[in-house]
């Protein structure tokens, strides 16, 4: 990679996913020809995006604020967080970060020390990692799609099924009452939309750990006693609550865009998708 070494000094050569936000041509250039375009992801700034994206390369599209160019460890976060959605990556090995905007940036990571890779590890007893990747992106098309040009929020509670659905009401007919299983799984693409939806009316969806969806539109009772954070909504209060009494995990995203992953009552992973 002597094409780019005056610019970017890492060990790129071993890096297991590189991410790269540039706005020089001639760089993406010297990557869209290199063996490493194979592990790379081009960082689109949704504000200032590329003329024309380069054949053969990989983009994620990340909006980013001025509080973001202020911040690298919240740059990083966003970063990372929006290439997972795009296109997951390894919970192990090495990633290399490459920015020359909003500033000059160049530094290696450990993937497992990535918040989000943590979480999913810390929680794979819990959920299947398929299955909590797939609803995290859900969550961002929910996010992203909003309704009528609005965000919206939504809730999955996930494993001690019998126990969360003790604490649950239906507002609406359990509309998965009775599905044949491809149609109740998450982890499959072909059942998004309507999950997306279904996302659009209040209550919750409840999952077991596999991914199998047992119903939506299930309002949860919060218990008396638990302690409201400041910012925290209906949902997030809801999935406190929920994950406090049951040893299930909720993924709860508010209309303003920030999305909490709760075990045991507290929050153990969050992001602003905004």
């Amino acid at each position: 990679m002597k094409d780019i070494s005056g610019k970017f000094r890492p060990d790129v050569e071993r890096a297991d996913l590189v991410l790269l936000l540039t706005s020089s041509e001639e760089v993406l250039k010297s990557f869209a020809s290199s063996p490493l375009k194979e592990r790379l992801v081009v960082i689109v700034d949704e504000k200032n995006p590329p003329r024309e994206e380069m054949e053969g390369l990989k983009y994620a599209r990340v909006s980013l604020s001025a509080e973001d160019a202020l911040y690298v460890t919240r740059f990083l976060e966003k970063v990372l967080f929006r290439a997972f959605i795009e296109y997951g990556f390894s919970k192990e090995g090495k990633v290399v970060v490459l920015a020359d905007h909003p500033f000059k940036l160049t530094i290696e990571l450990n993937l497992d020390d990535i918040p989000l890779a943590k979480a999913i590890k810390e929680l794979s007893q819990k959920i299947d990692p398929v299955v909590l990747e797939a609803i995290l992106r859900v969550v961002f098309d929910i996010h992203r799609e909003g309704r009528e040009g609005k965000s919206i929020g939504t809730l999955f509670v996930v494993g001690d099924v019998e126990k969360v659905l003790s604490y649950t009401q239906q507002l609406i007919i359990n509309p998965y009452q009775g599905q044949p299983e491809n149609l109740r799984k998450i982890q499959n693409p072909e059942n998004w939309e309507s999950i997306k939806e279904l996302a659009q009316l209040d209550g919750a969806f409840v999952l077991d750990r596999s991914g199998r969806i047992y119903c939506a539109g299930a309002y949860i009772m919060v218990k008396n006693g638990v302690k409201a954070h400041p910012g925290f909504g209906g949902r997030h209060l809801a999935a406190a609550s929920i994950t406090q009494e049951t040893d299930a995990v909720a993924i709860a995203l508010s209309s303003s865009g920030t999305m909490r992953i709760f075990e045991r009552g507290r929050v153990i992973f969050h992001q602003e998708l905004g």
